[in-house]
């Protein structure tokens, strides 16, 4: 899932199915360290376990991101030409940007992943777009 690019709706599904394998192995870790201990045997730890989950929470919330994102730009594709107001749209899409670069710098991990990359390519894109329209609207 972290080199998925499709629609969100199969991501959303993708991460379901490795959240749900992820609890199975969560669960048979438990059982093993419960074994262990029964004989009395050093418990073991299972980094990978807590790592992954971590990760596959970090990955959907990137993707619920991405799902904001696309509504906002979406929501102003309907906005009537004569209502539009690049000036709010700018900011508005550079507090995007910001709030995906505030959380690529929390958890360095997540710049590495496509989504990111789409995410934040989109936004720039549409960093570009804006003075585009600003200049039709106004001449």
């Amino acid at each position: 899932p972290f080199n998925f690019s499709g629609p969100i709706e199969e991501a959303y599904g993708s991460l379901d199915q490795y959240a749900n394998g992820l609890f199975e192995m969560e669960r048979q870790a438990s059982a093993y360290n419960e074994k262990e201990d029964l004989f009395e045997m050093n418990v073991s730890k299972y980094p990978e376990v807590s790592d992954t989950k971590q990760e596959l929470r970090l990955l959907k919330n990137l993707w619920d991101f991405k799902a904001m994102m696309l509504s906002v730009h979406g929501s102003w594709k309907s906005a009537l030409w004569s209502e539009i107001q690049t000036d709010k749209l700018e900011d508005e899409n550079r507090k995007l940007l910001k709030t995906l670069r505030a959380n690529g710098n929390d958890n360095a991990v997540i710049k590495g992943w496509n989504v990111y990359r789409d995410i934040e390519n989109s936004i720039k894109d549409m960093a570009i777009v804006l003075p585009l329209v600003a200049d039709l609207h106004y001449p």
